[in-house]
């Protein structure tokens, strides 16, 4: 999915969707409505940083591609 000209991939198990609040885009996981991940927009450099995650992904962001990737977290 895109949004904001920026590519979500998600590797994960979970069925999410991405919402917004102004330029900063919430990860959010559909069955429950809980939100995975809440990443900043920085204006300046256009580019996202994660400011919120829950234990249960970790994100990757990537610059170059414009790409937000997020992954689940197998540690325990």
């Amino acid at each position: 999915m895109r949004l904001f000209n920026w590519e979500i991939i998600n590797e994960t198990n979970y069925d999410v969707t991405c919402d917004h609040l102004g330029k900063d885009i919430i990860i959010v996981k559909e069955g429950t409505n809980s939100q995975l991940a809440y990443l900043k927009h920085n204006s300046k450099e256009d580019i996202y940083t994660v400011d919120e995650k829950v234990h249960k992904v970790i994100v990757q962001t990537n610059t170059i591609n414009k790409s937000i990737t997020i992954y689940e977290n197998v540690a325990p």
